[in-house]
């Protein structure tokens, strides 16, 4: 049996993240709702979320282009 290659785990270990960050950014600014955040922290959140994202689409290019 082939085990799976280090590429596919980055894949799934960044889509993980991805998610999981997309979700705590939502419900940190759903929070914020009623208790308001600085502007630069909504920003830095949203920004990691879309960083992680960027992150998982070039792990998943590198992985399907191989």
């Amino acid at each position: 049996m082939k085990r799976p290659s280090m590429r596919l785990l980055n894949v799934f270990v960044t889509a993980a993240a991805a998610l999981v960050w997309t979700v705590y950014c939502a419900v940190l600014l759903d929070y914020a709702a009623d208790n308001p955040l600085p502007e630069g922290m909504r920003l830095l959140t949203v920004l990691c979320a879309a960083i992680w994202w960027v992150s998982f689409a070039a792990a998943w290019i590198r992985y399907r282009s191989r």
